[in-house]
């Protein structure tokens, strides 16, 4: 604090307060000296000009706040100062020290104006721009190549004349874009007016094998392998043929055996490439039974030179009616070659 902060008398009669205290230790303050100095220091505190301070802005202070700290400062300057004797030890007690709130100066001048800080706004990170992934482009359907039919050359085809029918049988189809056989017949060389052969028409690569039973004529045919669009991929030469009438077996003999029924009859001795197996067939109703037709069997026997059979599965009582077929069997269809006469018997 600089030399005339104080009044030029109050800080005289300070001076002779410290003097007589330093004197003696054993000087007994003067009560009504003691009082006019506490008073005198607040009032002069209080009234004193501002600038006598030397701090400009003390102005500002509400009148309640500058008391207070009028007060501190004239205890503690009393104190330093040793007026009268040593007071006795006073436990301090915790005062509250009043936070000064220090308003701002209308008009501050060079030395006390606070510089204004401009807070710098705070730089947001840009985010990182995420990258698009990159379009993978949709990879352009691989066109498959229509395949093309592909030809082996011509089919070929037999037309075998047998004893009730013609048996046909052709290559198989070996090249690509099958769909299905067919054989056409015609009634002349140049199959003009040709008809698909019933029973011919197959979508089986495998079945390469058919019959014609409907007569005895002399007929022409061509096997073909057509496509799903009715196209030709591959064809037979022409070939003719004419069926011979079915063989007659004569009769066959039916007798009581030990062990059941026993039947007997000629062997069929056509070409074995028109005979497949024979077949015993009967019917309780049907005078006329026929393989051919749905009706039950006794046996089936594939070999050509069997003549005979012995059954226990005709019942006692019973009357049946009787045949024995030699069949030609193929991929689409049969014909009976040779039979013999048709048999009524009565199990005894």
């Amino acid at each position: 604090m600089s030399a005339d902060a104080f009044d030029p008398g109050l800080e005289r009669d300070l001076r002779d307060a410290a003097a007589r205290s330093r004197g003696t230790n054993d000087a007994t303050p003067d009560p009504v000296f003691a009082a006019a100095l506490r008073e005198r220091l607040l009032t002069e505190l209080a009234t004193a000009p501002a600038r006598r301070l030397g701090l400009a802005w003390v102005r500002g202070l509400a009148p309640g706040i500058l008391a207070s700290v009028l007060f501190v400062a004239a205890v503690f300057g009393a104190r330093q100062l040793n007026v009268g004797q040593e007071s006795p030890t006073i436990t301090p007690q915790p005062t509250s020290v009043p936070v000064i709130v220090l308003p701002a100066s209308p008009h501050p001048t060079a030395e006390t104006a606070t510089p204004q800080v401009t807070a710098t706004p705070s730089v947001q990170p840009t985010p990182a721009a995420t990258a698009n992934p990159t379009p993978r482009p949709t990879p352009a359907p691989t066109e498959i190549p229509t395949a093309t039919p592909k030809t082996t050359g011509p089919l070929s085809l037999l037309a075998k004349p047998c004893d009730g029918g013609v048996v046909l049988l052709w290559s198989a189809y070996d090249g690509i874009g099958f769909h299905h056989y067919a054989t056409l017949r015609a009634g002349t060389e140049a199959m003009s007016g040709a008809v698909t052969l019933d029973g011919s028409w197959t979508t089986d690569l495998a079945a390469t094998s058919a019959v014609d039973a409907s007569d005895t004529a002399t007929h022409f045919y061509r096997t073909s392998a057509f496509n799903a669009d009715g196209g030709v991929v591959a064809t037979s030469p022409v070939v003719s043929a004419a069926a011979k009438p079915v063989v007659a077996l004569g009769g066959l003999t039916v007798t009581a055996d030990a062990g059941g029924t026993r039947l007997s009859w000629s062997p069929y001795a056509g070409p074995a490439a028109c005979f497949t197996y024979y077949k015993l067939v009967y019917s309780t109703t049907n005078p006329e039974p026929s393989y051919l037709t749905g009706d039950p069997y006794l046996a089936a026997l594939s070999t050509q030179t069997d003549a005979t059979f012995l059954t226990a599965d005709l019942l006692s009582g019973q009357t049946y009616y009787l045949r024995l077929q030699a069949i030609r069997s193929t991929s689409l269809g049969r014909f009976v070659a040779a039979q013999t006469e048709v048999v009524t018997y009565l199990v005894p």
